[in-house]
């Protein structure tokens, strides 16, 4: 999972995350901020996965404009994110 992160991300970035103890093992001490399930420290992370979910229904193969290519689903988040990030 670590080396899969861009360089920048392994660098620069504090992790915000419950405390399963698999990402204790993969994140560096100093970067890692785990927080106890219901601290409500995650809550605008989660709140952003849900709203990138419900906003990229295209991801999900029941939709009718399912898109099998990685650069289309790839385009749609961009899109998702960007419009999402405008609108803070």
């Amino acid at each position: 999972m670590w080396a899969a992160l861009p360089r920048r991300y392994q660098r620069h970035c504090r992790y915000h995350t419950d405390q399963w103890e698999a990402y204790a093992k993969v994140l560096p001490v100093h970067q890692h901020r785990p927080h106890p399930k219901g601290s409500g420290k995650t809550n605008s992370v989660e709140a952003i996965n849900c709203s990138l979910r419900q906003c990229c229904d295209v991801l999900v193969r029941k939709s009718c404009s399912f898109s099998k290519t990685l650069r289309m689903h790839t385009a749609r988040i961009k899109i998702v994110i960007d419009d999402y990030n405008i609108t803070l």
